[in-house]
């Protein structure tokens, strides 16, 4: 069953033994308000820890000009619910051995991605904020950033320092599980390989 904010902030409190739960996290309390205060920030950071699959995002990007710069060919807007960007897709997929290269950037007025690449598609990670979506394993993790963040005035630092390697083996054990549902080609062959064939 999927948790809300509010119930993810909750954990969060229970991981520091915080036992005063919140109802709301615009309630006119101290651990309302902090929870409140680090919560999307935390979600962001976990969510751009690792490629979560409820997370993972394809799309074709926006053309704003052409030769943009000397170093570019084209640059593209960046989706305005992208967080990460993690690759852009060529039709070879993930067995291209040579992925084109990119770069975020910034052309004075908004975020901007560059890139040879004259129709860029790529893969990113979505900026997730509906708690129905989140997997047992993210929303245990964004409630052990929360409670690193909110622990850090607290006297006993290895609090927080317990909290932070937590949240780090909860990325890992991520990692592991989500291999678990996903059927990817075997990784290319070097060219050196290759040209032994």
């Amino acid at each position: 069953m999927p948790l809300s904010d509010v119930q993810i902030c909750n954990l969060a409190l229970l991981h520091i033994a915080n036992t005063k739960f919140i109802l709301s996290l615009s309630e006119r309390n101290q651990a309302a308000q902090a929870c409140s205060l680090v919560y999307e920030h935390a979600v962001e950071m976990t969510l751009e820890a690792y490629p979560w699959p409820e997370a993972t995002k394809y799309a074709t990007l926006n053309l704003i000009q052409s030769n943009p710069n000397t170093d570019w060919d084209y640059e593209y807007q960046y989706p305005s619910d992208c967080l990460s960007v993690r690759r852009i897709v060529t039709d070879l997929g993930r067995e291209d051995p040579n992925p084109p290269p990119y770069m975020t950037g910034n052309n004075g007025s908004t975020r901007v991605i560059y890139t040879n690449e004259a129709t860029a598609v790529i893969e990113y990670t979505l900026n997730l904020t509906d708690t129905a979506l989140f997997r047992p394993t993210l929303a245990q993790a964004i409630s052990w950033f929360i409670a690193f963040s909110i622990s850090g005035v607290a006297k006993d630092k290895r609090i927080s320092q317990y909290c932070y390697q937590v949240w780090q083996s909860m990325v890992s054990m991520a990692q592991a599980r989500a291999g678990n549902e996903q059927q990817l080609h075997p990784d290319p062959e070097s060219e050196f390989i290759r040209s032994r064939a």
